[in-house]
This record gives structure tokens, C-alpha cells and sequence, in this order.
């Protein structure tokens, strides 16, 4: 949390710095950049809302079941995602081979869980709870990144890495309240390695929530959301060939991962033929 704060943080100078000096604008439509704008604020929500509301699930839910299950069940959000694509004033069209593509990403999800279905009634709601906030969150975001006269992908990200910061204050005077003199006798702060992998990490994730916006405005919540899930993959890929050392093998496992990679290749696919289509 610590880091998250440091990150939205440098999110929230870095592109003040660049709106002050004209290289990037906050709202569409015109070159004036205010720093702090009331009626600029209320366009973001209630982006802070959800995503406060998506954290509390979150860290819930991974305090109550395990590391599988939890896998297994967040596949569930991009399905959410994209009935909600669907179905909300944007109405998405969605071909089937991409529908179909989504449901084997979920499949791949709970088949790779099957061999650890712990069940835990709090945790399942925490989780669904987590799903359906992050849907509705990744979604709002595409509406008003949709919107015309509207903030731009700068403008929200600056405004909602600037909610993000008490909201991450309040989680932290709520589940560590000694954090702070945690961070006053921790003792390798003199390290310099810590130092650059610390500033290595803030920096990688001013860029990542930057990528997710954009990714967002020019494709969909749900292909966000499908790309997260393969950066997901990919990692579980590198545990399984050693890197972390924490990864416990097993065949129906194995299989799973393979099957929501499949769905997400799948997934790609049809949506950058659909996209090659649509441009010709």
C-alpha cells in the first residue's frame, strides 16, 4: 500500500508537470490545464467509489481462500465485463468466436483450481464481490474516456491517482496503523539496490496504470481485462520454469493455465482480424 501510495503520487506530479509545461491536456477540447478543478473532480466519478469498493473485496478475498481459487475465480470478471459491454448504453457487439474465446478463459480458470476447491462462503463473496466492482469499474472507465467535452485518458488518470491517495491512507490507518513506524526502523532504507528497484517500481507502475487507460479508450474494458489475465499467465509460466520457486506442479493445474492461454490467444485473434476488417 505503501508503494501504491508512492506511485499514484508520482502519477499526480509527473503529469502535472507535463499539463503546466502543454505537453499533455486534461480536458478534451481545450489547452487549459488546471491542476485542481472541483467540477473537473466530479467527472471521475464514481471511479473512486468502485475502486475502493473493488480493493476492500480484493484484499478480502485473498486473505480468505487461497492462491488458486482466487485465480480461478477473478476469470469471472471479464465474463461480467463483457455482459455488462453488452448489455449498458455502449452495447458492444461482441462475435461469437470472441464470446466463446472468454468462456474458455473462464473454464481454463476453474479447471486449474479443481485439485484446491476449499470452499469459503465469505471468500466467494469477497471475490464475486471483487469481480463485479472491477467490471463495473473497468467499464465506467471506458465510458468516460467515451465521452465528448469530457476528461482525457490524462485528465483521468491524474484525477483518479489523486482520489486514489486518501484512499489508500484510509486502508492503511485501517489494517496496518504501525506502518508508519514500520517504515521509520526499517533498516536497509541506505541500500542502494532497494533504492533503485523502489524507484524502478514507481516509475514501471505510473506507465502500467497509463497503458491500462489507454488500452482501455482504444479497445474495450473486457480485451483490458483478457490482456491482464495473459500477463497473469505468462507469470504463472515463469514460476512453473522456477522464477520465485513457490509454484507446486500439478497435471490439472498445468492444464488449466494452458486452457485460459488458449482462450486468450483465441481472444486476440478475432479481435485484431475484426479490427484489420474494420479498417479496410
Amino acid at each position: 500500500m505503501f508503494l501504491a501510495i508512492l506511485q499514484c503520487i508520482c502519477t499526480v506530479i509527473i503529469l502535472g508537470i507535463l499539463a503546466k509545461n502543454g505537453t499533455i491536456h486534461f480536458k478534451k477540447g481545450t489547452t487549459v490545464n488546471n491542476l485542481f478543478s472541483l467540477s473537473d473532480l466530479k467527472m471521475i466519478f464514481p471511479l473512486p467509489i468502485l475502486f475502493f469498493l473493488n480493493l476492500i473485496c480484493g484484499l478480502g478475498g485473498t486473505k480468505k481462500i487461497n492462491i488458486a481459487m482466487f485465480t480461478a475465480l477473478r476469470r469471472f470478471s471479464i465474463l461480467f465485463m463483457m455482459i455488462l459491454e453488452i448489455y449498458l448504453p455502449m452495447g458492444l457487439i461482441f462475435t461469437t468466436p470472441v464470446r466463446v474465446s472468454v468462456g474458455v478463459i473462464v473454464l481454463g480458470g476453474i479447471v486449474a483450481a479443481l485439485n484446491d476447491l476449499a470452499f469459503d462462503f465469505v471468500g466467494y463473496m469477497l471475490i464475486m464481490g471483487n469481480n463485479v466492482f472491477g467490471a463495473l469499474q473497468g467499464v465506467v472507465m471506458k465510458m468516460k474516456l467515451s465521452e465528448t467535452k469530457q476528461l482525457t485518458k490524462f485528465g483521468l488518470l491524474y484525477y483518479n491517482s489523486m482520489c486514489s491517495v486518501p484512499i489508500f491512507m484510509l486502508m492503511i490507518m485501517i489494517l496496518e496503523p504501525d506502518l508508519q513506524t514500520k517504515l521509520r526502523q526499517y533498516e536497509h532504507w541506505g541500500n542502494p539496490v532497494l533504492s533503485f528497484c523502489l524507484c524502478g517500481s514507481i516509475v514501471l507502475g505510473v506507465i502500467l496504470n497509463y497503458a491500462i487507460f489507454w488500452c482501455t479508450q482504444v479497445n474495450s474494458a473486457t480485451t483490458t481485462a483478457v490482456v491482464g489475465s495473459m500477463k497473469n499467465l505468462i507469470t504463472a509460466y515463469a514460476s512453473i520454469l522456477g522464477l520465485g520457486g513457490d509454484y507446486v506442479f500439478s497435471y490439472l493445474n498445468f492444464l488449466g493455465l494452458n486452457i485460459s492461454m488458449a482462450g486468450a490467444i483465441v481472444y486476440s485473434y478475432y479481435k485484431l482480424a475484426a479490427k484489420k476488417k474494420t479498417t479496410k
